[in-house]
This record gives C-alpha cells, sequence and structure tokens, in this order.
C-alpha cells in the first residue's frame, strides 16, 4: 500500500512539474525552457542555491531558474582572448558585430592610458561617420575608464577607436551576444529603443524640436537607462521629457563635450505606452543619446 502510494506521489509531483514547465513554455518560448530535476537534488548539485541537499518537496521554488538565461560575456572581437586592444592613430576595428537578425550584442568598452599626458579616445559606435564620433578624455594612470556600459550593436555593425597618438591608449571590454527578447534575468528581457531600433546612438534635434527617443509597448513595463554625449566644443543642456512630450515633464541634464558618454537615466521605469523625448537648449544639433531597455511584462 505504502508502495502504491508513493508512486501516485511522484506522478503527481511529475505532473505539477510538467505543468510548470508548459508555463514557462508559454510565457518564454520552448527553445528557452529545460526540464527541472526529478526527486531530491543530491548535496552539491549546481541547481542547490547552498550546496545542499533539496528534497522534491523544495524545488517548486527552483522552477524558475529552469529558464535559460542569455549568454555571458566574451571579449571583444579585436581582442579575442581577452588581451588588451591598442588604439592607433587611424581608425581601427575595436569590436565587430556577431548577433543574429533582429538581435544584438551587448557591449562594455574600458580605456587605460600608458602615456604621460591626457589623450582624447574616439569612438565611432555602429556608424562610421564623424557625426557621431564619442569623444572621451583619458588621463595617465588612472586605470581603466569605463567608455561604453552595455550599449546594443546591431548585427554587422562595428565599433571603431582612434586615438592622437599610437599605442598609449589601450581598450578591453565584454560582449554578451543576444537575440532581440533575449532573458538577461528571470522575466527581463533585454531591447534597444524603440526609436533606435539598431542600437546605434540617436541624434536630438537642434531646439526647438522635440526628438522621441522610446515609447513603451502596451501591457509591458520599460526600465530605460540611457547615455548623453556631445559631438560639439561646447557643453550645454539637455532636457529628457519623461512620460510624456510635455514642458512639465522636462528633467534638465548638463552635458560636458569631450568628457565621454553620461549616464542621465538609470534604470527609470515606464509604464505602457508612455513615451520620452529629448529636447536640446539651442540650435545645434550636438547631442547623442544612446542605451537599452530592460523590459518585464505586466
Amino acid at each position: 500500500m505504502r508502495t502504491i502510494q508513493a508512486n501516485r506521489d511522484k506522478e503527481a509531483d511529475l505532473t505539477r512539474r510538467l505543468a510548470a514547465v508548459e508555463a514557462l513554455e508559454a510565457q518564454y518560448g520552448d527553445d528557452k525552457v529545460v526540464a527541472p530535476p526529478l526527486g531530491n537534488l543530491p548535496a552539491g548539485d549546481p541547481a542547490s542555491p547552498d550546496g545542499t541537499e533539496i528534497g522534491a518537496d523544495e524545488l517548486g521554488p527552483l522552477l524558475q531558474r529552469s529558464v535559460v538565461l542569455a549568454p555571458a560575456y566574451a571579449p571583444l572581437s579585436a581582442g579575442f582572448d581577452g588581451d588588451p586592444v591598442q588604439v592607433g592613430t587611424s581608425f581601427g576595428i575595436v569590436h565587430e558585430s556577431g548577433a543574429p537578425s533582429g538581435g544584438f550584442d551587448q557591449v562594455i568598452l574600458r580605456v587605460s592610458n600608458s602615456g604621460a599626458v591626457n589623450r582624447n579616445l574616439t569612438v565611432r559606435f555602429g556608424d562610421d561617420i564623424a557625426s557621431n564620433e564619442l569623444v572621451a578624455q583619458v588621463s595617465p594612470e588612472s586605470g581603466e575608464q569605463l567608455v561604453v556600459f552595455e550599449w546594443l550593436l546591431g548585427p554587422g555593425s562595428v565599433m571603431k577607436a582612434q586615438a592622437p597618438a599610437i599605442n598609449e591608449l589601450r581598450v578591453t571590454g565584454n560582449v554578451r551576444r543576444l537575440s532581440n527578447g533575449d532573458l538577461v534575468d528571470p522575466g527581463v528581457t533585454i531591447h534597444a529603443l524603440s526609436e533606435g531600433g539598431d542600437g546605434h546612438p540617436i541624434l536630438v534635434d537642434a531646439y526647438p524640436t522635440p526628438t522621441k527617443i522610446h515609447e513603451v509597448p502596451s501591457d509591458q513595463i520599460d526600465e530605460l537607462w540611457l547615455w548623453a554625449f556631445s559631438v560639439g566644443v561646447a557643453p550645454g543642456v539637455l532636457t529628457l521629457r519623461w512620460g510624456a512630450n510635455t514642458s512639465a515633464n522636462g528633467i534638465p541634464r548638463y552635458v560636458n563635450a569631450g568628457y565621454g558618454a553620461e549616464l542621465i537615466m538609470a534604470g527609470g521605469l515606464l509604464t505602457a505606452g508612455k513615451v520620452v523625448y529629448a529636447v536640446t537648449d539651442g540650435a545645434r544639433a550636438d547631442y547623442r543619446i544612446a542605451g537599452f531597455v530592460r523590459r518585464r511584462s505586466v
């Protein structure tokens, strides 16, 4: 009798687990989910948070771990072994995106200066054109300076770098290859800004024309990470119109020239249908905005 009941318990447990997997597949896609383990997890199993044995009745909370998250980071394509890439006096490729169609390479870029004086690093991200150049001043003996943090680079797009003196500036970086909508945390997917679908920086029109940066799709909550930089020679004020295209929703931010990209929105949340616009402080189109979206379904 005990054996029959034990078999029934195992069958009921298996049914619950399969139902949980099917629910995950419906939410994330069947290519993103692997079946959870059956029975007890022995001590030392990687799925056990603290390495101890976990009984079958305690495995329910671990089902979310069955979701296959996005790949780990890899080195830049020009630094395939992880070594620093020396920057020359002409523009050379630092990374070329190998992302699949509709996907992105999410890039982190750092720079160090082995020389004795300040040097400017000039980066062309996505578009190999002077009008989108990001310039960052790098001090000597200051370790690594963050230049680009998790920006998205579309398929076949390149990131190039140039410096005024050969081999004094050296860059390292990390790349995570994503398909559009890949999970990076349970329930969280990565997307490009709606107006920067290829991941390239968005050109902000000269005042008084507001430039649309992003609109949240229906039934979603978007967490926005935005950086701004100026391609001009003078600093100024860039204003985000957050949630609606009205001056009452304005968030002004002073943006330096020649100091690299500056974080202007760190994970701000917007709900379905909300928008973000940007407005400059004068009749010049010197500002660019780049970033990405972490998305959750409502």
